[in-house]
């Protein structure tokens, strides 16, 4: 079985950052789109030269609240996140799924279904969902739960290997793959019964290293478009016709995580780890952990520009720590000052 590393930080944010999978992207100069470019080749970026004080970067950060305060409804510190067209599925810390609503006429409603029966689950660890049904992961039974967007279960479905983060993708659902020793693909693609269809991003050399992942590992552009992120290799795969293309790939040097080199909390610091990803319109923007700060690396894919060093804050004086991708608005979570009351969403939008 698959050894995974879970670290908790606090970061200069009041946001605390879980990291439990990786993955890393990685651009060239282009004067198309984004999803055409990648199709015929991997766009590399040069980041060999990292300073060890890196600067403030300035980047054109539009920041919106909006506060999940309510009544009737308490949330822990968000796990994962998801929208329908209609309402926001949060997972919490606590094991808790909550229905917030994004539109008049919808009450918030909040499950706690622990336990081994229908509908039931153990350690739910992510979300994703289509336009009426919700899909839970759960590790503990490398299970995935369905509900529809009242929370009532509509189906548990067996996967063949343990995961801990899951999209639909078309028919299909896509997975990380924890159990490389068995089976030494990256991701695995099954029907939505869980019947195993295809392996993707194959890794040739299974070592200990192969073993340890951190951050999110799937993002989705658009509606078709989906990326899945490669720490260890810093490579951002595209989703497409069946076929995962390294669409780019993030070269930093010295502070690569080395291959056949034991990793452990006490040398992490040393090396770059990249956690997320986002893309927007011409934007490529990675989130990475190096010398114990958070860091970006802004791409422009038209004007090839390169922006690297770390974000403090928005203009609005908001943190800034993405986590999650809706539309082209990127997502963060903030905590109540208090403690007392449920924390904030926070949308940016960057120019």
């Amino acid at each position: 079985m698959l050894m995974v590393i879970t670290i908790v930080t606090n970061e200069l944010s009041p946001m605390k950052n879980i990291i439990v999978i990786i993955v890393s992207a990685l651009p060239i100069v282009m004067q198309t789109s984004c999803k055409e470019s990648v199709r015929n080749s991997c766009i590399q970026i040069d980041l060999s030269s990292v300073p060890m004080d890196p600067s403030e970067i300035d980047l054109d950060i539009l920041t919106r609240e909006v506060s999940l305060d309510n009544d009737s409804i308490i949330i822990g510190n968000i796990v994962d996140l998801v929208a329908t067209d209609s309402v926001w599925f949060i997972l919490d810390e606590n094991g808790s799924i909550i229905r917030y609503p994004l539109a008049d006429g919808i009450s918030p409603k909040r499950i706690n279904s622990r336990g081994h029966g229908f509908g039931e689950y153990i350690a739910p660890v992510a979300l994703t969902s289509d336009k009426d049904t919700l899909y839970v992961l759960d590790i503990a039974t490398a299970s995935i739960l369905k509900y529809d967007t009242d929370l009532k279960p509509l189906e548990n479905v067996q996967l063949d290997h343990p995961a801990q983060n899951i999209l639909i993708c078309g028919d299909n659902i896509l997975s990380d793959n924890l159990d490389l020793k068995s089976n030494s693909n990256m991701v695995i693609m099954s029907d939505r019964k869980g019947n195993h269809i295809d392996n993707l991003i194959p890794i040739a050399d299974v070592g200990e290293l192969d073993s340890y992942r951190v951050g999110n590992t799937f993002m989705e552009r658009m509606q078709d478009d989906v990326f899945v992120l490669d720490s260890k290799g810093n490579t951002l795969y595209m989703y497409e016709d069946g076929v995962m293309h390294p669409a780019y790939r993030y070269d930093f040097g010295k502070r690569m995580i080395p291959e056949g080199k034991p990793l452990d909390v006490g040398n992490l610091p040393q090396y770059a780890i990249s956690t997320h990803c986002f893309i927007s319109g011409n934007m490529v923007l990675l989130s990475y952990l190096l010398d114990n700060q958070r860091q970006y690396c802004y791409y422009d894919v038209k004007t090839g520009q390169i922006k690297n060093g770390t974000v403090n804050a928005t203009s609005e004086g908001f943190p800034f720590f993405p986590r999650w991708q809706h539309g082209n608005e990127l997502i963060g979570y903030l905590e109540s000052e208090s403690g007392e009351k449920n924390g904030s969403l926070l949308f940016y939008t960057l120019k």
